[in-house]
């Protein structure tokens, strides 16, 4: 088949011929602004005409950046770091092989790179972020388990944070989480010592809660039961100092 300007199309994988353009007898002539664009499109867009071929499964392409790193975090959480193949991450996207590491040169590593970045910054923007509020510190402390709760969705979803740092990870994250978490606690015992605890006491009441929340949400997933995780939640908050 000939598009205009005289090359021939061809399949996204270069075997096949593709149909037939609809658009075949009403392209202007090469010289008008309308052909040019359309021929550009023609030529680089392969989901202009042919919407069926976004990727090389049946699923639709991510439209979005947003998009496409939430459907890569998925295959991340439900697989892990090691479990979550290129031919995986492509399926779930909806791009090829190719497109993803378009996306992300560094394929796999650079994509649990940015992914991990991501969620550092969103559980401290939703859940520790609670703890500095203008607030009392009870009602603080309140606040931040009720925002890790909804976090990782009531204990049905888990921190992306803790899927990413185990295996090959590890080694290339695990300071930068480590450190975080440090800082973390360091915030959380703060706010625990300005309910009148000794700094000691904030600092163990600090790790306590940051344990019980991880070991409450580990139960949940190891039985698949996010119930476990709520009745957990609810017992943590009724311990909190008042």
């Amino acid at each position: 088949m000939q598009i205009p300007g005289g090359r021939a199309a061809r399949a996204p994988n270069g075997a096949f011929p593709l149909p037939e353009s609809p658009l075949k007898g009403h392209v202007a002539s090469r010289g008008t602004a309308p052909a040019a664009r359309i021929r550009r499109r023609l030529l680089t867009d392969r989901t202009f005409c042919y919407p069926h071929f976004v990727g090389n499964n049946d699923k639709p392409a991510a439209n979005s950046r947003a998009e496409l790193e939430n459907r890569l975090a998925r295959v991340f959480i439900e697989h892990g770091y090691e479990g979550a193949s290129l031919s995986r991450l492509a399926t779930a996207s909806g791009l090829g092989k190719a497109s993803l590491y378009h996306h992300f040169p560094g394929g796999k590593a650079e994509m649990a790179s940015v992914l991990l970045t991501r969620a550092i910054a969103r559980l401290d923007k939703t859940a520790f972020s609670r703890l500095t509020k203008k607030q009392p510190a009870p009602v603080r402390l309140g606040r931040f388990v009720d925002a890790f709760s909804s976090y990782v969705d009531h204990g049905e979803r888990p921190c992306l944070i803790a899927v990413l740092d185990h295996g090959a990870l590890r080694a290339v994250h695990g300071d930068t989480i480590r450190r975080r978490f440090l800082s973390w606690g360091e915030r959380l015992a703060a706010t625990f010592e300005e309910t009148g605890m000794k700094p000691r006491r904030a600092r163990r009441a600090a790790s306590d809660l940051l344990a019980g929340l991880y070991g409450n949400l580990a139960m949940a997933r190891m039985l698949d039961d996010a119930s476990l995780f709520q009745r957990g939640t609810r017992r943590l908050k009724k311990d909190l100092p008042s």
